[in-house]
Order: C-alpha cells, then structure tokens, then sequence
C-alpha cells in the first residue's frame, strides 16, 4: 500500500527520532530539496548533523554543501572542507569530487589547484565523468600546472564520448575558436548538437552562432533566431542578449526594439554586462520607447563596473553633461 507523502515525513522523523541515520538522512534530503514540502534548510541542517555524528557519509557530504553553498548557515568553505574530507574517509566517492571543486573554486583559504587536479584525478578513477571534465578545464586554462590544450582535448574527448553534455560543450569550444588546436567548425557543430540535444543551452546559443556567422553552415538568420529562442526560453543570458540584438538590428526578422528591450532586461537580470549596455544605449536614444537618460546611465555604470570599456565611456559622457 502507497504511503502519502505525510505518512512518509511521519514515518522518517519516528525513525529519526529513534537515532535511524538513513532515516536522518533522507529526511535531511526532503527539506534540503523542498520538492514535496516547503524548503528548510535549517531542519535539513540539523537532521544532516544528526546523521553525521554516526559517520554517516552521505550525510556528511551535504552538509558540506550547505556550507560551501551557505544555505541555511553562514558561508564557511573551511568548514566545508573538513566535512568533506571526513565524508571521504567514510567512503563517500562524490565527496572526492566535491572538495576538489572546492579547492579549485573556493576562497582563498583553501583554494590550491594542485590538491584540485590530485583529487580529480582520483575522482576519475572512480568513473566520475564530471571530474574528468574539471580535470581537463585545469589543463586548458593552466590552472596550477602549464597550459596543456592537447592534454585538455584528450581528456575532454573521453568525457564526451561517454555522453557529458558540458565536456561535449567545452570541446566544442575548442573547436570552435582555436583554443590551442585548429578551428574544425564541423567537429564544433557535431558537438554543440550533442550538447544541445541534452538541454544545455549555452551548446545551444553557440550552435545558432555558428548558424548566424555561417561557420561551418551555410549562414541561416531564420535557424539562428529559432535556436537562440529555445536557448533564451531556457533562461540564457547570453542567448537572450544575442537574440536581443538580433531583434535590435533586425537579423531574421523585423527589426523590433520592444523586443530587444524585453530580451536585455531578462540578460540584465542575469547581470550579463553586454546586455546592460546594449539596454542603455536603447534608453539613452529612446528606440523602442522614451528616452530614460537616468535608467541608461545607471546602466552604463552596472556594465562598466562588469569590466565592459564601451559602457564606462558612454557613463562618463553621460556623467559630464
């Protein structure tokens, strides 16, 4: 007989209650998630802990997150760190991928690239396809170890090969724009393709790049704009900005500055700085509505402080009349 959802809770916290770890657990996991109740990281937080003090290793791991993500307590990637490693001595494999994220993108405490490739490397041997990835990213950037592309490309080929939609992305890239190996626009398109087909939308707003510059295809506005539309509808901030623009210069359609203005202001809510200024300039001509010179210039300065050098001058020009 199916139990409601109630009678589940009910049931977890009686054998929580009684000191169950996996019952701690997996109701640390439904308030952590907030899919059949109301989102609570404080009880998930305080069941997780329940569980951990038991070794529980799954238990362990998310409450790392918690602290990594600062959900439900102070940001803390120090405290974070012991858990995971205390996660990984009870035989917890994706705490081994989770702290060498951390040291690859934590603060400065504990950021150390080296403890990041070791741990991925290990992460890897554990058939993590994710770590596979990251551990290829270090070698494409140079992270704590020499510039290796063709290091990148081989272990990004395994990734991909083996279905993952952001090693599949991130090789497409390469391709894409030569980064350290020869542009192939083919083997890009075929890539992106993948990547798009499993939902990412960034393979997606590159895809109708390539349709748009006509590399590798024939230059095709109308399959531009189709994609970069799914892309956008899936809350991509720079397929909305490159969509925006299209609709702003008129590519694949009519030209449709209300359009372009809605589309900036989903990108700007994403804080994407192109976006910003492109808005800006929109009110500062007054296309697609009044001119707003206040509502442009606060703009100019939000792209500008985001390292874009068109938008801090068009803010100083504005700043000065």
């Amino acid at each position: 007989m199916a139990h409601s959802t109630a009678d589940t809770i009910n049931i977890l916290q009686q054998k929580a209650d009684r000191g169950n770890s996996e019952a701690q657990f997996k109701l640390g996991l439904i308030y952590d998630e907030g899919k059949i109740v109301p989102q609570n990281y404080l009880k998930a937080k305080a069941l997780y802990e329940q569980a951990a003090h038991q070794g529980n290793s799954l238990a362990l791991n998310n409450l790392a997150l918690l602290y990594q993500n600062g959900k439900g307590v102070m940001s803390d990637d120090t405290k974070a760190k012991t858990l995971f490693e205390r996660a990984i001595k009870y035989g917890n494999d994706k705490a081994i991928f989770n702290l060498a994220l951390l040291y690859e993108s934590g603060n400065n405490n504990v950021q150390n690239y080296t403890k990041a490739r070791k741990l991925y490397k290990l992460a890897v041997q554990k058939r993590s396809i994710l770590a596979l990835n990251n551990l290829a990213l270090l070698y494409k950037n140079g992270y704590g170890i020499p510039k290796n592309p063709l290091k990148a490309k081989e272990l990004l080929t395994k990734a991909a090969d083996q279905g993952n939609d952001l090693a599949q992305f991130n090789l497409a890239l390469m391709y894409d724009k030569g980064q350290g190996i020869p542009k192939d626009y083919l083997k890009a398109k075929k890539l992106y393709e993948q990547a798009a087909n499993q939902g990412n939308s960034l393979a997606l707003n590159n895809l109708a790049l390539l349709y748009q510059n006509g590399h590798g295809v024939m230059q095709d506005f109308h399959q531009a704009l189709k994609l970069l539309t799914l892309a956008a509808n899936q809350e991509c901030a720079q397929a909305q900005y490159n969509l925006g623009l299209m609709y702003e210069v008129g590519l694949g359609s009519a030209q449709n500055f209300d359009e372009a203005r809605k589309l900036y202001r989903q990108a700007v809510q994403r804080n994407d700085k192109k976006a910003q200024y492109r808005l800006g300039l929109l009110y500062q001509y007054g296309f697609g509505g009044e001119k707003d010179i206040p509502k442009a210039k606060k703009l100019f300065k939000q792209a500008c402080l985001n390292d874009l050098p068109d938008a801090c001058y068009s803010y100083q020009t504005l700043s000065m009349q």
